[in-house]
């Protein structure tokens, strides 16, 4: 009898394992890669991640292969030259990010876009000096070119959120895209019963679970709770993740009312779901926020910029509340759901129902399956 071959699904991403700290790297788009990955597995693919790191090493956890690589230049090239190396036929490609992509149309490639990112200033981009010595205007042109050639490296593509999709319409793209969502995981134990009861407490506790960094909105946020700090004695604050901002969140630990913390995306539902308000003030770069979709699911209300792909997931005055990009705004939005519990249970009923739908893990699989199944016909 013949043994039938295994397929391989090789993925290569700049950072997805911190080697040093026998820890996964923290991102939407490691968690989405992580998520990708025990999909693959559960089809019979053997999985090989490809990623870079300050030296090489090689690692087997969770059914899975991690090889880290050091190169000192041309580093997405060599890393892919690795895998070329080892293909087969009907073995799949995923490049992580269209960033990180080179041309592979000849094979089963995919390409993963995780938002639009250059919505925002200049200075976060971190672009390299060519660009930013050229007059704004046509940097962005060619940023532009670039991103969207980096998209067309692969043999499919797949997109997280339609914003990115209209956008490429309006650069004269008219392509066949996979728009698979970010989903969420649904708690079986958060109905509309839990929810009116999570909501009838007297204090108001209120998340920010981002990355500490500027464009994540952490500076707008500070400045927000300095004024809802003193206007409601009833209201809680914590501040869950990491970052270059961490120094600035701890100066205002004075107040007894805010707490700095972090949680594993393992326990991220159980985390979010003892909050009643999440804040997502991001100042762009988004596409549809896993942190978002998770509020959603435990009866978390969401007040979120109307920024990328936030715009895709929340309905303004629906499930959730969108705001302009600014402290006036997001305090118009979170002194009234403060306020007013029946409005954040409306919203929470609303979000938890569209996260056990439209958001869900089952859909999300059932796209992915789709694509796979696909690509295996076609080669």
């Amino acid at each position: 009898m013949v043994e039938k071959e295994i397929k391989t699904a090789y993925i290569s991403y700049t950072n997805f394992y911190d080697y040093d700290n026998s820890s996964y790297s923290i991102g939407g788009v490691q968690t989405y890669l992580r998520n990708l990955i025990e999909l693959f597995l559960n089809q019979g693919f053997k999985v090989v991640f490809f990623q870079l790191y300050n030296y090489d090493f090689d690692i087997e956890l969770d059914g899975f292969v991690i090889h880290g690589r050091f190169f000192n230049s041309k580093k997405k090239e060599s890393l892919f030259s690795l895998i070329e190396a080892t293909l087969k036929q009907n073995d799949i490609i995923v490049f992580g990010s269209e960033n990180f992509s080179v041309s592979a149309t000849q094979f089963n490639s995919i390409v993963i876009q995780h938002g639009i990112y250059w919505d925002l200033n200049f200075k976060f981009l971190n672009l390299s000096k060519p660009y930013r010595l050229l007059p704004n205007t046509i940097s962005r042109l060619l940023l532009h070119r670039k991103l969207i050639k980096n998209f067309y490296n692969a043999r499919f593509q797949v997109c997280v959120d339609y914003n990115y999709l209209n956008w490429l319409r309006t650069k004269g793209c008219f392509p066949k895209v996979n728009v698979i969502t970010n989903f969420t995981r649904n708690d079986e134990t958060i109905n509309p019963e839990f929810i009116n009861q999570k909501h009838n407490s007297a204090v108001v506790k209120i998340l920010f679970a981002r990355r500490f960094v500027e464009m994540r909105g952490v500076k707008l946020f500070l400045e927000l709770i300095k004024i809802l700090d003193n206007r409601y004695p009833n209201v809680e604050f914590t501040f869950a993740g990491e970052g270059d901002l961490y120094s600035e969140i701890e100066k205002l630990k004075f107040s007894h009312k805010i707490t700095i913390t972090k949680f594993d995306q393992t326990e991220s539902l159980e985390f979010t779901k003892q909050f009643h308000i999440s804040v997502i003030p991001s100042l762009g770069s988004e596409g549809t926020s896993i942190s978002a979709l998770e509020a959603m699911a435990v009866g978390t209300s969401v007040v979120a910029s109307n920024v990328g792909g936030l715009t895709n997931i929340i309905v303004d005055s629906y499930n959730g509340l969108l705001c302009q990009p600014s402290k006036n705004s997001f305090l118009k939005s979170v002194s009234l759901l403060i306020e007013n519990r029946n409005l954040r249970i409306n919203l929470s009923q609303n979000a938890l129902r569209l996260a056990k739908t439209v958001y869900s893990k089952n859909l999300w699989q059932k796209k992915w399956i789709e694509l796979i199944n696909q690509i295996q016909n076609e080669s």
